[in-house]
Parts: C-alpha cells; structure tokens; sequence
C-alpha cells in the first residue's frame, strides 16, 4: 500500500444478537470485536474488522487486540501475526486500493433452527438456503431435510453444513435417507476429510470443503471452496485458493463469522471484484446482529447484499 499512513486507531464494538448463538459449545449473546481505523495523509479512513469469533477462533479478542496495539508500523510480519488479525489488516489494505462503486451480491439464506423461516426466505428471493446439520439426532437431522425439500419444491437449493459431526457410515445413512435431489452440496460431512471421496461415492452428495482448508489442498472432486477470510488469515490466503479453484473450475463461496458491517461489506466487494458474486455468497449472518444495517451503508433486498 503506497498511500502515507498518519495515524491508527484501534477501536472496540460490541453488537447485539437478535438471538443466541452457540458455537463450539459458547453461547453468545452479542458480538464484539475490533476496528483497525487507518487515517491517510489526505484525510481518508480505511477500514478493517477484527472479530475473532468464541469457539471457532483460537485467538481471543484480548489477544488479537494486544497484537494489533503492539505492531510495528509499518515493518509488519504478517506471518506471525492471528489469522483474524492479519484478516483486518487484509480489509484496510483492499479498502485503501479498491472500488467504492455500489455493487451487490446473492446470499444463501442461513436457517439454524425451526424450518418456520423456509417459506419467508423464498418470499424474500433467496433462492439459495443453508442448514447447520449434525447438532441433533440422525433421525431428527433426516426428517427437517425431507420437510424443508419439500417446502422450497425446486424453488430453491439446498447447501447444507454437518461441520465433520458424523462418522462415515453415519453420514452415509443420512446422504441416502434425503437424496441427492435440490442438494447442492454439504460441507464436510465427516470427522475424517479422508473420507470425503467414498462418501460422494456411496451417496451421490457432492461435498465442499471449509475449515478442513487449513489441513491442506483438497481432493479432486471437491465441489466448492467455502472460504473463511477470517480463518484463513485475509486477503492473501484468500487469492492462493480463489485462483487454485479457478484454475480448476470449482466454485467459491466467501463465508462470514457473524461479523460485523465493515467485514460483510469487504467481503462482499470481494466476491463481486472476483467475478462469483453472482454465486450465492455466505454472508447472510447479517440477520442475527441487531443494528440498523442503512447507517452502515449496507441494504438487504431480494436474497441480495447491497454495498
């Protein structure tokens, strides 16, 4: 970045949740993280969000605050520095260079609980619909799918997320018991990544890959690349796996760790910038935060976010 940096804040917020999330066994009320506020010489703020999300993040906010107050502008060695820290830095950096043309992307609209949101989810445009899977009974798991298919009625596709919860035989029994019909795919249906090949075999399921990234390159018949700027580190790791996916024709989704505006609208830029925002991104996390998303500059309309 070649614009004169002449001064840095870092700044607290703290945001409350519409309802509780749990995650990694906490439960959080609100969402709290960190601005990383850069000031040019022309008297220009760039932006970056840190948010090292409980239970997902091994870094805490305390942490990653500590080592964003004691890094030594400008001879910055990111490589050393918390995956969400070097993800801020990442923002300022795209923010400082980047286009501010409004643009907008589509969204996969997050259902976590109850299927009473399907049909308003449809009504509102999303025509992609995400489900956490794995947290309940096989049985339980298996009768919601069936229920939610039959409510979208090839309206819609499902993407569906287990978070390595099954073995592979209990994975198995799932991908046969709801078929592969308005599936678009699952996300790492077994503890084992290992096991990812013999399951699209014994199922007809494809399967992404998200968190299992950081285990090393996937295997070849990966459907999509769900990417976690925040736990791949930025921008940077970002552009390593958006041109291995490209290269290969494999889709991308960027996905969000229920952050905050500055992050959505970065990532949202990003995806757009890249070419994909027209794929169903993983940014509708914005329904859980309870802020007036317009002072932001962010809008939600038709399963899209405007930017």
């Amino acid at each position: 970045m070649n614009i004169k940096i002449v001064d840095t804040a870092i700044k607290r917020f703290e945001l409350p949740l519409l309802r509780p999330l749990t995650i990694g066994g906490q439960t959080l009320t609100c969402r709290c993280g960190l601005l990383l506020e850069m000031t040019s010489e022309s008297g220009q703020l760039y932006v970056g969000e840190c948010s090292p999300l409980p239970g997902l993040h091994r870094e805490s906010l305390e942490q990653a605050e500590r080592q964003l107050r004691e890094l030594p502008w400008p001879n910055v060695d990111l490589a050393a520095l918390y995956p969400s820290v070097r993800n801020a830095i990442g923002m300022v950096m795209r923010d400082a260079v980047g286009s501010k043309q409004p643009v907008s992307v589509a969204l996969n609209g997050l259902l976590m609980t109850g299927d009473d949101s399907v049909e308003s989810l449809l009504d509102e445009g999303y025509r992609s619909i995400k489900v956490k899977v794995g947290r309940q009974s096989l049985e339980r798991d298996i009768e919601r799918i069936l229920v939610i298919k039959s409510k979208i009625k090839g309206h819609a596709t499902l993407r569906l997320d287990a978070n390595r919860s099954w073995s592979l035989e209990q994975a198995c029994r799932f991908g046969q018991a709801v078929g592969p019909s308005d599936i678009e795919y699952i996300e790492e249906p077994t503890h084992r990544y290992e096991d990812h090949a013999d399951f699209i075999r014994m199922t007809g399921l494809p399967v992404t890959w998200d968190e299992s990234l950081l285990a090393g390159e996937p295997f070849s018949e990966v459907a999509a690349l769900v990417l976690k700027p925040a736990i791949l580190g930025g921008f940077k790791a970002m552009q390593d796996w958006i041109q291995w996916a490209q290269t290969r024709d494999i889709q991308v989704v960027i996905s969000s760790c229920f952050e905050g505006p500055w992050a959505l609208r970065s990532y949202a830029r990003l995806a757009y910038q890249e070419g994909f925002g027209v794929i169903p991104q993983g940014l509708d996390t914005w329904r859980w935060l309870d802020c007036d998303w317009s002072e932001y500059g962010l809008r939600m309309e038709g399963g899209r976010l405007w930017v």
